[in-house]
């Protein structure tokens, strides 16, 4: 997940309207990471000896779709009332339905063991990053609306070791 692309471009701006809401019946699970750790993964795969064999660039906090949907409504500081029934999504995105509606709960402990650190380690944090980003880019600041003064989005740097 990440600002300007993927589902959340399409999504954002149905949820800040209050039209977002589960897919389907809300119980699948979904896998997901924040771009920024996805990155990050990969180049700590090409950089870290560590790095042997297969590793599910995913973030620790797996969740249900519903719960994904209140995240982002909540991102956005609205709700998520408008369920989407899967025979509707069928209908209109035929097989591509199967992407929303279908079960994926990936495990990321490969990464856990390797010691690898999540900047967006829940779907709260990186929810609100990427929200927060969107608006800000666009000329305001989320911080400020809510609370009056104006709260950098501060972001992490990550330093990998350079092989000599």
């Amino acid at each position: 997940m990440g600002r300007g692309g993927g589902a959340l471009k399409f999504l954002l701006p149905l949820f800040r309207k209050g039209l977002g809401g589960p897919l389907g019946t809300g119980q699948q699970w979904m896998s997901w990471i924040h771009l920024d750790d996805a990155v990050q993964v990969m180049m700590a795969a090409m950089l870290d000896d560590r790095f042997r064999g297969p590793v599910n660039a995913v973030a620790p906090d797996c969740v249900r779709n519903g719960r994904f949907s209140d995240e982002l409504a909540a991102s956005v500081g609205s709700t998520a009332r408008m369920a989407v029934p899967g025979v509707l999504l069928r209908l209109g995105m035929g097989h591509a339905s199967s992407m929303l509606l279908n079960s994926s709960r990936v495990d990321d402990k490969n990464l856990r063991a390797m010691g690898f650190e999540f900047l967006y380690p829940t779907l709260r944090s990186a929810l609100h990053e990427i929200a927060d980003s969107e608006v800000t880019e666009r000329g305001h600041s989320p911080s400020a609306s809510k609370s009056g003064d104006s709260i950098p989005n501060l972001r992490a740097a990550v330093c990998l070791p350079v092989k000599e």
